[in-house]
């Protein structure tokens, strides 16, 4: 059993209020003590190599959203609904908020993006990715 083996995939509270708030600072906070889901999506033939490190295993990869000058993102969603709006196909791996913040972090990426496909979605970055990693 795993401390997400009872998550019934709706929002966290906590995380749900921050986002309708639109408020970046409560956001950050929310996610630092909120399960966030981390979409995993069939990669493309070819797409990963051999050995399957940078993957999830299982022909499965986490998502990078590239935008069109060049910033990096992770993907994540409040939860499995608002996961399945962006893509049906997407299975959900849940993980603490401020780790999946702190791994934007380290891999240098240059944000965060929750929900991407709600109207209340958000990208975490700078300041606010920092605090909701625990490292501001």
């Amino acid at each position: 059993m795993n401390e997400f083996s009872a998550d019934d995939g709706r929002s966290p509270e906590l995380l749900d209020r921050a986002l309708q708030s639109g408020s970046s600072l409560a956001i950050a906070a929310a996610v630092r003590h909120s399960r966030l889901l981390i979409p995993v999506v069939p990669a493309p033939a070819g797409a990963l190599p051999d050995d399957d490190h940078c993957g999830v295993g299982d022909g499965m990869a986490s998502v990078t959203f590239i935008a069109n000058d060049g910033r990096r993102a992770l993907l994540a969603f409040s939860s499995i609904a608002a996961m399945q709006a962006w893509d049906p196909n997407a299975r959900p791996l849940p993980q603490a908020g401020e780790q999946i913040a702190r791994t934007v972090v380290t891999a240098e990426l240059d944000a965060l993006i929750i929900d991407i496909a709600d109207a209340h979605r958000t990208a975490l970055q700078g300041t606010d990715l920092r605090l909701a990693a625990g490292l501001g």
